[in-house]
């Protein structure tokens, strides 16, 4: 079963805004920007982090834009949906520590 890991420091994001509509789905931005200010950087690199190792796994890289890769990154993160290149999106399976 291929496997795909992605680890960040957690930091402050400097221009988190236009990083996200770069590597977020818009409903993903939309959840972004409803987050209280002070857990936004976190759920940002939630979803990076989530969405890194599914491309990592994939062996696909960023061949495959990441905002096309939609995903709930909430206590029990989920793959909502992928491109077709991925499959289904009931085949991958994501965790993650609760944020």
């Amino acid at each position: 079963m291929p496997i795909g890991v992605d680890i960040e420091p957690l930091r402050e994001i400097a221009d988190m805004d236009s990083v996200a509509e770069i590597v977020l789905a818009a409903e993903e931005r939309e959840v972004l920007r409803n987050a209280p200010a002070p857990l936004r950087s976190r759920l940002f690199l939630r979803y990076w982090t989530l969405k890194e190792a599914l491309l990592k796994a994939a062996a696909l890289g960023f061949t495959i834009a990441p905002k096309t890769v939609i995903i709930d990154a909430g206590p029990s993160p989920a793959v909502l949906s992928v491109p077709a290149a991925l499959g289904s999106a009931a085949q991958w399976r994501l965790i993650a520590p609760a944020i």
